[in-house]
């Protein structure tokens, strides 16, 4: 009764579009959902006219679901989505499947705790070796614990220097952890690229975030952390040659204990699309049915 694509319109490389037109023939909900920065907006309208996306999305979706706010990114207006499917754009808020727990400090907790991760960790390097050097520059009863986890997708000829710059230390390094929204949840300060589950986690969880965008392939991360920078959602630090210098300042300044925050943003983005998607699958359902009475009554 209903299809719904994540992100990429006809696949990573067209191969959703036989099955879009099959769906789109037998009457198929069809619904688009994207993250709510995709990159600068003029470059994504140049490639989607390019690759003919634009096309794609008129002709073959039914709505689209933006997993964000307008009131911090003006998605739909950004990317021209209203004029592809006029009055069936919908923003849901941001998604998560975190309950948005604050937990406090752990008990007796008497130094400062930061967390740095860089998502999957396949462009990460850059920002895990600022933060180590950051730390290195921070004298040894100042520095806070600190977990850095690489993430899976990093090289391992990358993970090895890494490995041991967090061993001279005595920082926790981590390629992987099972349950990084409960070491965020905890810690004092969360210092991220800026990826969408990595804001939303810090955000759910009232974990202080600190920003470092990655620089290219896409501005995605550079926006929303400008976004939210200017909302007092984030701290924001551009990645350059010196900015170890300017993570250590940060870092100095956490203390142990801070204070969870409510949440800043518009959390509701799963249940929002969840309910709207119910109700058409339902519609759906519902003219089908009745679609196979009248062919019967008129075969009868």
């Amino acid at each position: 009764n209903l299809f719904l694509v994540d992100h990429e319109p006809a696949g990573v490389s067209g191969e959703l579009i036989p099955t879009l037109e099959r769906l789109r023939a037998e009457k198929t909900e069809l619904v688009l959902g994207l993250r709510d920065i995709l990159d600068e907006p003029e470059i994504t309208l140049k490639n989607w006219e390019a690759r003919g996306t634009n096309q794609t999305v008129k002709s073959l979706y039914d709505r689209i679901f933006v997993y964000g706010d307008e009131s911090v990114f003006p998605t739909r207006q950004a990317y021209g989505l209203e004029k592809l499917l006029p009055r069936r754009v919908t923003s849901c808020g941001y998604v998560t499947s975190l309950d948005g727990s604050r937990g406090p400090a752990a008990a007796g907790q008497t130094k400062a705790r930061i967390v740095v991760a860089g998502g999957g960790g396949r462009d990460a390097f850059p920002l895990l070796v600022a933060a180590l050097e950051a730390l290195a520059l921070i004298p040894e009863e100042e520095r806070p614990d600190a977990d850095i986890i690489s993430g899976p997708l990093m090289d391992a000829e990358l993970v090895q220097p890494l490995t041991k710059a967090a061993a001279d230390l005595s920082v926790r390094f981590m390629k992987s952890h099972p349950d990084i929204p409960a070491l965020i949840a905890e810690a004092d300060l969360f210092i991220t690229m800026g990826g969408y589950n990595s804001i939303i986690e810090a955000d759910s969880a009232g974990c202080p975030a600190l920003v470092v965008p990655r620089v290219g392939p896409s501005a995605e991360q550079r926006l929303r952390a400008e976004c939210l920078a200017k909302r007092g959602i984030v701290k924001m630090i551009p990645a350059n040659d010196a900015y170890a210098i300017r993570l250590a300042g940060a870092i100095r300044k956490v203390r142990p204990g801070t204070p969870r925050k409510t949440a800043s943003l518009d959390l509701g983005g799963a249940d929002r699309a969840a309910e709207i998607i119910c109700g058409l699958v339902e519609k759906n359902a519902q003219s089908r049915l009745l679609a196979k009475k009248e062919v019967k009554h008129a075969n009868a």
